[in-house]
């Protein structure tokens, strides 16, 4: 560009004769800021991809350290295992539920979480719950065992295979069910052991919410003494059917 405006300014000094030089150079002088709104949009170009590239980077890294504060930060334990089960992220939860340290725990398999008895069904448990959940017993570093409860998934990254985890203690839910079972058979045992004949019913009722009918949900023994009936002749059947009535009686 610097050239070719001494060009033109060297031909207007020395007269017609050298006009053509000042066509040479204000051609010079057009190719030149052509050159140079070229580059410069060319710039232009490479900055907004660079700024576009470092925002995008910028939302990346973000999301990563939000996803990763999630994951440290979660109320359920989480676990990343390779594809040969060694424990390679934890997340802080973990090590407060298994006792052991970050340290310790990334040296481990997920073999060794286990009790005796269920370390062997490991490579069948994973596979048959792959995208379900699995339950299993598991252990602390003080010893204590636990049942655990697991959501696991399989996921692939840089050509290689691992699995995530999310594992649970379970204990207080095994607990309750343990006493509802308990408390169920305890009311069963003296249901079919009472001398009167008992029958646990289920009001059924019309659109008004009028009671019309009842439905026997459950007999005791000495109800299908005293009636004569067998157990699959009332139980889950309306009243009228069982007593053959217009309306239900009881």
């Amino acid at each position: 560009l610097f050239l070719g405006l001494v060009g033109a300014v060297i031909s207007l000094h020395q007269g017609p004769a050298r006009l053509s030089g000042f066509r040479t150079g204000a051609l010079l002088v057009f190719l030149g800021s052509g050159m140079l709104a070229v580059a410069l949009w060319w710039n232009r170009r490479l900055s907004q991809a660079r700024g576009t590239s470092r925002e995008s980077e910028r939302r990346k890294d973000e999301l990563t350290i939000r996803l990763d504060s999630l994951f440290r930060h979660a109320n359920d334990s989480y676990m990343v295992l390779d594809e040969n089960r060694n424990i390679i992220d934890v997340n802080q939860r973990a090590i407060e539920m298994y006792g052991w340290t970050r340290e310790e725990l990334l040296r481990m398999n997920a073999r060794d979480l286990r009790t005796p008895e269920t370390a062997f069904s490991i490579e069948r448990d994973m596979q048959a719950k792959i995208g379900g959940l699995l339950r299993t017993m598991h252990h602390r570093r003080n010893g204590e065992v636990f049942p655990a409860e697991i959501s696991l998934s399989r996921f692939e990254a840089q050509g290689k295979v691992f699995y995530a985890g999310i594992i649970r203690d379970i204990s207080a839910r095994v607990r309750d069910e343990k006493a509802m079972l308990e408390s169920e058979t305890s009311f069963r045992s003296l249901f079919d052991n009472m001398h009167e004949g008992v029958a646990l019913h289920k009001l059924v009722r019309d659109k008004a919410g009028i009671v019309v009918n009842y439905r026997v949900i459950s007999v005791n023994n000495r109800y299908m003494d005293i009636l004569g009936f067998a157990r699959d002749q009332v139980e889950n059947r309306l009243g009228t059917e069982i007593y053959k009535t217009a309306e239900s009686p009881y």
